[in-house]
């Protein structure tokens, strides 16, 4: 009974015993028996299912916890998106203009573009220079006029000058053929010479100089009757009204170097200054025939003041220095062709030359003269005859001159022009041409990348 009463006594016990204290008492577990340990087994596996079960519900709590707030999250983030979208947003400009995001192609484009845009824009400054060397040039027919009427003006002053002093000497007689007849001429020549100033484009920056001392020129001849009408009126003080004819000489002798200025030709300014040099070479030869001449005609005898005599020889050596510039600028060996007809070709030249220097460096040579003033300007009329020619010629010569500058400036604008844009076209069309064939195989590497991307390479893998 005893035996027994244990046996049951452990086997009701053996249950709490697991529970409590699971396997750390296996003495009574192996005395409990085989029956005991069955249960003991099974009761642990029950707890650790209710147990598990019970965090199974708490797990799924939490999950629908978690997917209720998810929800409620992505409900937020959908309006927050839609608000978003419906808020116009302006283009990026500055990420697309930007070189890191063009293509490829447009790069390589870019490229070949870029030396044929700078050639194209130095072939058109090019061009356009030509252009302006022409525009310059045609002026110069306009420049080659104005100094032709300019010289003939100044040569009509100089005769109306020189044969006016006789008969104004003597005489006083204002109506006289060699007073009138000479002013006739002048006035018929001023107003050719206005005529051609006419055409100056005032607005035109190049010939604003030349405008400016046109229009100077034009209010000094317009007041020729002032000078006119005091003309020799003192027999003992002729250089006086020498002196007046000489200023506006000289300013219609320098408009032409100002012309030539205007067209910024270096061989235009040297044929200016070759005839601006001769032609004031004429004018102090004529400057010694008038005051000769007014000496000549002095009354009751040939006489000169010393004030007139200093004058004139002071004329003398000015025209030897500009014939000696001359010389300099137009060349040694054309000076002494051109220059024949005064060296020595004509008597009359070598014996007025010749007289002139005997009354103009002797006090008192003119004084016991028998000459009249009509002999003296007769045998003095050769000399400045041929240097009428002679600026004539370089006259000729100046208008050849230019003429010829500016058919080579066309010839020239239009031979470079031509090249030019020969140049300019095969360089586009070669540009063009690159350009397509390498964006072409860019695109076919293109191709061919993403083939490899989305078909090849996927079925490899």
């Amino acid at each position: 009974m005893q035996g027994r009463f244990k046996r049951d006594g452990s086997a009701e016990g053996a249950p709490e015993a697991q529970g409590s204290a699971g396997g750390s008492q296996p003495q009574r577990a192996q005395d409990g028996g085989p029956a005991g340990g069955e249960q003991g087994a099974l009761s642990g596996q029950q707890m650790s299912t209710a147990q598990g079960a019970g965090k199974g519900k708490a797990d799924k709590g939490k999950a629908g916890k978690g997917s209720k707030q998810g929800k409620a999250d992505k409900s937020a983030k959908g309006e927050s998106g839609a608000k978003g979208k419906d808020t116009p947003e302006g283009p990026d400009l500055g990420s697309r203009v930007a070189l890191r995001n063009w293509r490829i192609s447009t790069r390589l484009v870019s490229l070949l573009a870029l030396p044929v845009i700078a050639a194209t824009t130095l072939g058109g400054m090019r061009i356009s220079s030509s252009l302006q060397n022409v525009d310059q040039l045609d002026n110069m027919k306009l420049l080659t006029e104005m100094t032709e009427q300019a010289t003939n003006l100044a040569a009509k002053l100089q005769d109306e000058r020189d044969k006016s002093a006789g008969p104004l000497v003597s005489t006083g007689n204002e109506k006289d053929e060699s007073v009138v007849a000479p002013r006739e001429e002048t006035d018929k020549a001023f107003r050719s010479f206005k005529k051609a100033t006419a055409d100056i484009d005032s607005s035109d920056k190049v010939m604003a100089g030349v405008n400016s001392t046109v229009l100077d020129i034009l209010r000094q001849v317009e007041a020729i009757n002032s000078i006119r009408e005091r003309a020799y009126e003192n027999p003992d003080n002729v250089s006086q009204t020498v002196n007046a004819y000489n200023q506006l000489i000289q300013s219609l002798l320098s408009l032409s170097q100002d012309m030539a200025q205007a067209t910024s030709n270096s061989e235009m300014i040297r044929s200016t200054r070759a005839l601006a040099a001769f032609s004031s070479a004429k004018e102090y030869a004529s400057m010694q025939r008038a005051i000769i001449s007014a000496g000549l005609a002095h009354q009751p005898r040939p006489k000169l003041s010393e004030n007139d005599r200093l004058y004139a020889r002071t004329a003398d050596d000015s025209e030897e220095a500009e014939l000696d510039s001359f010389g300099q600028i137009y060349g040694a060996k054309d000076t002494e062709s051109l220059l024949k007809p005064l060296t020595g070709g004509d008597v009359n030249v070598r014996l007025a030359d010749n007289y002139s220097k005997r009354m103009l460096h002797s006090p008192d040579a003119i004084r016991k003269q028998k000459r009249t003033y009509v002999d003296w300007m007769d045998q003095d009329a050769s000399k400045i005859d041929n240097m009428g020619k002679i600026e004539r010629t370089l006259l000729e010569q100046m208008e050849q001159q230019a003429r010829e500058l500016r058919a080579e400036a066309q010839r020239e604008a239009l031979i470079s022009g031509a090249l030019i844009l020969l140049v300019l076209g095969i360089s586009l069309v070669g540009a063009f041409v690159v350009a397509r064939s390498m964006v072409r195989s860019l695109r076919r590497l293109q191709d061919t990348a993403q083939d490899v991307a989305r078909k090849r390479l996927p079925e490899l893998v």
